[in-house]
């Protein structure tokens, strides 16, 4: 199934940490999955990312609309359970002093409300809150 990444966003921001655990090959998948991503399965069982994970990637953007404040350190973190998240930094004065491997806490960040229902968007912190 295609998704597009307004699709992926919209799902993010509603489902914040849950994920949907295939039973068959025990992969991570968007709650909404119909068949698991990697092995085509069709059995989950709900799992809630815990807090804490690892940058796996990241990108800094400093071109964004006039709304952001850049340069933007953007990542994408995989938890101890394997799901991975895809959020931004916060509390960083160096977003090139971000490193590959490093440990983050998760916060889930209210941002908006819609159709009477509040949206949660995740933010990494450093491990302790220290800056780069």
């Amino acid at each position: 199934m295609h998704t597009t990444m307004r699709q992926f966003r919209d799902r993010a921001t509603k489902y914040g940490l849950e994920r949907a655990e295939c039973t068959d090959c025990g992969r991570m998948n968007d709650p909404s999955a119909e068949l698991c991503y990697h092995c085509g399965g069709d059995a989950f069982e709900d799992v809630t990312l815990s807090r804490r994970g690892e940058v796996k990637t990241y990108v800094v953007q400093h071109i964004l609309p006039e709304t952001f404040d850049t340069p933007l350190p953007i990542a994408i973190v995989e938890t101890p359970e394997g799901g991975k998240v895809l959020g931004m930094f916060t509390e960083v004065d160096d977003p090139h002093a971000i490193e590959m491997g490093e440990q983050v806490t998760i916060e889930l960040k209210r941002f908006d409300r819609q159709d009477g229902q509040v949206l949660y968007e995740p933010k990494f912190r450093r491990e302790g809150g220290e800056t780069a």
